[in-house]
């Protein structure tokens, strides 16, 4: 079989991905096509649910994240428009910045001086997270805020 731009189909659903290790989806298993591949690579155009293995649309993909938030204990997420908001990998949003700061400055030998960036997140559906990464990355490990902490100030308490 063979799509519309010659490449020949090794399976109905499948298209060879020029360039590539392995065959692309022409038809995702969400049922949508995937993303069109930018010149010169650097992305796929669909995502893979590590799970299962289906073939998701990036909007799709983000969207299963998003639900996933609902009951997840710990997420992977990206910082971006100025670490103001944290998003998937494509850059679908999951949730607001509400604090950000950065530890002290650490060095090692082998990468140098480096600090760490601590964020507070209030995602979507407004469950509350907090988190760290290395200011060199974007991506934050966040773990869900399963209770309030009470900061006590210095002074007198009854």
């Amino acid at each position: 079989m063979t799509d519309p731009e010659g490449v020949t189909a090794t399976a109905p659903n499948l298209v060879a991905d020029t360039g590539a290790c392995c065959a692309r989806p022409n038809i995702c298993d969400c049922g949508h096509p995937p993303e069109p591949v930018p010149p010169g690579g650097g992305a796929t155009g669909y995502a893979t649910w590590s799970p299962t293995g289906e073939t998701l649309c990036y909007p799709c993909a983000d969207q299963r994240q998003r639900e996933e938030l609902r009951t997840a204990q710990r997420a992977v997420v990206y910082l971006s428009d100025g670490q103001m908001h944290v998003t998937t990998w494509t850059g679908g949003l999951l949730g607001r910045v509400t604090r950000s700061w950065l530890g002290s400055t650490r060095c090692d030998t082998l990468s140098g001086p480096w600090r760490m960036r601590y964020v507070h997140v209030t995602d979507v559906h407004g469950g509350r997270w907090h988190g760290q990464g290395s200011d060199a990355w974007q991506a934050i490990v966040l773990h869900r805020t399963t209770r309030r902490r009470v900061r006590r100030s210095s002074g007198n308490h009854r």
